[in-house]
């Protein structure tokens, strides 16, 4: 089927869309678990998911800081808010 997996998800990066107004990616997928209910009884379920990427790069967000920033004490408070904790993919 062509999808690569992420943790306990698996997504189609061949159907992904983009949102160019807010510099966002979309790759539609689903994440699946079984378990067993009852006397012996198992269940398969499956549940609709997405995940949505930026198309920024950390250097961008940044140089967008910087351009907003009054000072250099701004800038670093501002870029640690955006940029720290945040999960960074690779293509």
């Amino acid at each position: 089927m062509n999808l690569t997996a992420m943790g306990r998800a698996y997504f189609n990066m061949d159907r992904s869309y983009t949102i160019p107004e807010h510099k966002m990616e979309v790759y539609p997928g689903f994440q699946t678990a079984i378990a067993e209910y009852g006397a012996g009884r198992v269940m398969l379920q499956i549940d609709v998911s997405h995940r949505i990427l930026r198309n920024e790069t950390a250097y961008e967000v940044m140089l967008n800081i910087y351009q907003r920033a009054r000072n250099d004490a701004d800038y670093q408070r501002d870029c640690q808010k955006a940029l720290i904790g945040q999960i960074v993919m690779t293509k």
